[in-house]
């Protein structure tokens, strides 16, 4: 069916392309696995670039409200006991939970997380954190 232009011009009707969730999905962890451009992949599939990063954005929130969160248990420095996940430690009034903030912070993106780190940073105990996310 063709629609008739102003001056007589013919164009044809232009539809939208619809695409299967499982074709969204394969293209969406094409795009996230390490090294992969967005736009590359995007191009590779004849696809806009914005269309495939809301696509990205939709999956991501269905992992995150999908996957439970394990929590691993705590020590505090100062305290003596190590704190189960999940469960709450009483602290008496006089002691502050608060320390003074440490200078300098670390921000990373990576495996559809934020973390962040700020002062001192353990090196093992991130290397730890970061080798549990990219598990995932």
């Amino acid at each position: 069916m063709k629609r008739v232009v102003e001056g007589g011009a013919k164009r044809p009707i232009v539809r939208r392309r619809s695409f299967t969730r499982e074709f969204r999905r394969l293209v969406v962890k094409e795009s996230i696995a390490p090294g992969a451009s967005v736009s590359s992949v995007a191009l590779r599939h004849r696809l806009n670039t914005n269309v495939l990063f809301n696509w990205r954005r939709q999956y991501l929130r269905e992992l995150a409200g999908v996957q439970s969160v394990n929590l691993l248990p705590v020590k505090i420095d100062g305290s003596e006991s190590i704190v189960a996940a999940g469960a709450s430690e009483s602290i008496p009034p006089q002691q502050s939970v608060r320390k003074p903030a440490l200078p300098g912070c670390i921000e990373i993106e990576a495996f559809g997380a934020c973390i962040r780190v700020k002062g001192a940073v353990d090196a093992e105990a991130l290397s730890a954190v970061l080798g549990v996310l990219a598990r995932r």
